[in-house]
Formats: structure tokens, sequence, C-alpha cells
């Protein structure tokens, strides 16, 4: 399903070679460590997190005509493939059950005001969505998290609640959306720069004074978001508003490819709107936060592929790059997860053997790269190893260096 996420970004990318598809795999995978723990490494967050933006994706590809400027060319599978997509996108995690409602509104309005008529794959998409947020939010759960008797989730009650709620939120929102990808912030701010590089002199003033003010922004702003966590609020919101500001003014008056623009001015926008209910309830955390994660490298994508495709720099000559990228992405991740392996084995054979002794306390190595993995070193191993109930035996952990020079250099 990942290398599907990818597959779809780069169908809707513009590319025109497989270089694209290398280039939206590396995006993919560069996800910052405390994503890739809370959803591709951890199966509760992998099936909560990872499906609906998938959807949501094949959705988007299905209508791509609707971007180019050009009608939906409407038939039989595609409305019931939008039926399907709008239900089944709906039934995993809340933020993005309302976010794919108004995605499909703002859709619906922008068709029927340029073709003057209503797509039926839009309007069936709707009535899926709006079907499956029915099923989704009818659920009792849902009914004791408003009534705040859940013990895990919570939500704000009252504009008091719902203001303290979001004021509490908004440093891990802002994280999340934005300051921890680095590669995209740099990428999106580099592209941006050169779109504004390459478009020279404008001649309406004001575009003109706008092109020289994102330049600036662009070229200076992206350095904040490496500083360490920020305690002003408000500063930390200016800097968020005005790097989206940026990236979109320079979209939407420099890209001429209506297709690139449509999809990159759709998805920068969609990144931040995406994130925004979840700054009335909790907890959250960075698997909340995947799909602005994505939709970010969607709006890098097709920016690259805008660049690429109007300029006079031959691809073919630097087809290897992405390749060799590709490959030492796949190398790092290999790397880290065969030494948690190694260190997986050696747990289990020291537990096994520990238990023979009746040992009622075990002291075990601590994985490496545990940044990656969620809920490494805890407890819950008791559940899989014990004599007569869960948890009657004590887990200790140390480094893997200590542990090593106890048990077997």
């Amino acid at each position: 399903m990942i290398f599907g996420i990818a597959l779809l970004t780069f169908l809707n990318s513009g590319f025109n070679s497989y270089f694209g598809v290398f280039v939206s795999y590396i995006y993919v995978m560069s996800i910052p460590a405390e994503f890739f723990r809370q959803t591709y490494s951890w199966s509760a967050g992998f099936y909560n997190y990872v499906p609906p933006v998938f959807l949501l994706l094949f959705f988007i590809y299905l209508v791509k005509n609707l971007f180019k400027g050009e009608k939906i060319k409407e038939n039989v599978w595609r409305i019931l493939g939008c039926l399907v997509l709008g239900i089944s996108s709906q039934l995993f995690i809340e933020n993005i059950t309302v976010f794919n409602i108004l995605l499909s509104i703002i859709l619906i309005v922008w068709y029927s005001i340029e073709h003057r008529k209503i797509s039926v794959s839009l309007l069936t998409y709707l009535f899926g969505c709006i079907a499956g947020a029915l099923i989704m939010f009818l659920s009792p759960v849902y009914m004791s998290v408003a009534d705040g008797a859940d013990s895990y989730r919570k939500m704000g009650t009252g504009l008091n609640g719902l203001i303290l709620m979001a004021k509490g939120n908004y440093f891990k929102y802002s994280t999340y959306t934005i300051g921890k990808n680095y590669i995209l912030i740099f990428s999106i701010a580099i592209i941006c720069t050169v779109i504004l590089l390459k478009s020279g002199v404008h001649k309406n003033n004001k575009i003109e004074l706008l092109r020289k003010i994102n330049i600036c922004i662009l070229s200076i702003l992206p350095a904040y978001f490496l500083i360490p966590k920020k305690n002003n609020k408000y500063i930390d919101v200016i800097a968020c508003s005005l790097f989206f500001a940026a990236t979109a003014s320079t979209v939407f008056f420099f890209v001429q490819d209506r297709q690139r623009k449509s999809l990159a001015l759709l998805f920068l926008l969609a990144a931040p709107i995406v994130g925004m209910p979840l700054w009335f309830v909790s907890p959250i955390g960075p698997r909340c936060f995947y799909a602005a994660y994505i939709f970010l490298v969607i709006a890098t994508v097709n920016l690259i592929s805008y660049v690429l495709n109007n300029s006079d720099i031959d691809i073919r000559a630097f087809k290897h790059i992405p390749v060799m990228l590709f490959i030492c992405v796949c190398s790092y991740y290999l790397f880290i997860f065969a030494k948690i392996a190694y260190t997986e084995d050696l747990r289990i054979n020291h537990i096994k053997e520990q238990m023979e002794n009746n040992e009622t306390v075990i002291t075990l190595p601590e994985f490496p790269y545990s940044n990656y993995l969620h809920d490494s070193n805890s407890q819950k191993i008791g559940v899989y190893f014990y004599y007569e109930k869960a948890n009657d035996i004590q887990f200790k952990y140390i480094p893997l260096k200590e542990w090593r020079a106890k048990n077997i250099d």
C-alpha cells in the first residue's frame, strides 16, 4: 500500500517517465522517524492512517480531468468507484472523514462553476462520504467521547473548552504539519524559488513586488523550522502562515501549467486544513498528520515535474540520480531493520534460556534505532512470555552494547 501511495503520487504528478516513480517513492519513504514508527512500523497505526490516504489519492486519479480543466468522463465504473471510495475512505480516522466531505463539496462547486453542470462522479463521491461519515460517527464510541465518558479520547466541550484544547494542541499541529518535515520544507522552498527566478520580471508591479517578497521569504524562512522547540505560539503562527502564503501564491501566480497548478495548490492548502479538526481533540500524535505529509509530497512532486517539464534540462542526463537515491533509501531501511531483527533474535533466545532457569527478572538488549519502532522497549512483551499468567516476568532493558558485554563477549 505504501508503494501504491507512491505510485498514485507519480500518476498525479505529470512525470512522463519512470523518473517520477523513484522521486515519489523517495519522498514517501523519507518520512520523519516520528511518523514512521506510528504508521509504517506499527500495525494499528498503519491500518488506521495509511489506507484512507491511498483511497483519497485513488479518487483524485479517477477525476484527474477536473484538474486539467476538462470534463470528467462519466461512466458506470467511474461512478461506482467514486461511491465505493467515498464510503470506504470515511471508516478510518476522524479528521480525514471531515476533510473528505469538505473536499468533495469544493470539487463539486469548482466543477459546476467551470463547466456549468454537476458531475455525477463527484456528487456520488460526496454521497458516499456522507454515508461513510454517518456510519462512523453514529457509533456509540463517539457518543461516549462527546459525553466525556471515554477514558482515552477527549474532546473540548463548550467554546472555552475548545479554545483551551486548541491552544494545547497547536504546537503538535504546527510541528507535525510542517515543522518536522525538513526535507519537504526545503524542497518546496527551493523549487518555488527556482520558479520565481525563472519567471523573470513581471510587467504588473504588484505581482513583481509579490515575486520579490516571496523570494525573500522562501530564502530565509525555512531556517526557522530548524530551530529547536519554539515557545512563542504567535511567532510560530506567523512563520507557518508566511510559508504557506508564499508557496501558495507562488504556485497560483507563477505556475503556468493548469494541471500542475491545480494539484499543487490543492494539496498545499489541504496539508494544514486536514489537521485542523485535531485542534479540538486529544490525544494526538505524529500518526494523525500522515495525510498532511503525503499531501505536501504530492505538491512537491507536482512542482518538480513542472520545473523539469518547463526547462531546458534533459532529464535523461540525470535519470540515474533518483535510482541511486532510491537504492540508498532502501539500503538505509534494510540496514536498520536487519540490526533490529538481529536484536530481536537475541532477545527471544535469551528469554527462553532465562525461563528454563525460572528467572522472574530478565534483562534484555534495547533495540537499536528504536525511534523507528512503536513501543519497542516495554513490558508488553510479558503478554507473550510468561509462566502462569501474563506479566509475571519483569523485563529490564539496557543498551545493546552493554548487554553484549555481559552476555556474549
